[in-house]
């Protein structure tokens, strides 16, 4: 249960900071998410789980930053990424093989940017 309190705080202070710098005031943003005030109060608060993945992709957009962001401290995945991984059925086996190899942030990121590139070709 600790962990799952300190993905909470996480993603708590990230949702309060953010929608704080994007200039909404706590009804405002609530109203726009269409939840309540107290919810989203407890949800920065750290008292109460972060909300759904549909929320947390609305959440983003309103905020002007990239979902993964909060998805990651919310201890969650975009549900496109999830389908995807279900239905490459080789995706865990290449996951496993870069954990092992020790591929880190850097790596994946690199990786990303070339395969970025490849696309805009």
């Amino acid at each position: 249960m600790e962990q799952h309190v300190q993905l909470w705080k996480r993603f708590a202070n990230l949702l309060r900071r953010s929608r704080v710098r994007a200039g909404f005031g706590l009804r405002e943003f609530a109203q726009k998410v269409e939840l309540s005030p107290t919810y989203i109060s407890r949800v920065e608060t750290g008292k109460i789980p972060p909300p759904t993945e549909r929320r947390i992709k609305v959440m983003a957009r309103l905020l002007e930053m990239h979902a993964d962001d909060l998805y990651s401290a919310a201890g969650k995945v975009d549900p496109d990424i999830e389908a995807y991984i279900r239905r490459i059925k080789t995706l865990p086996g290449f996951l496993r093989a870069a954990k092992k190899a020790g591929l880190g942030v850097s790596d994946f990121a690199s990786r990303t940017k070339q395969l970025q590139r490849r696309v805009k070709s």
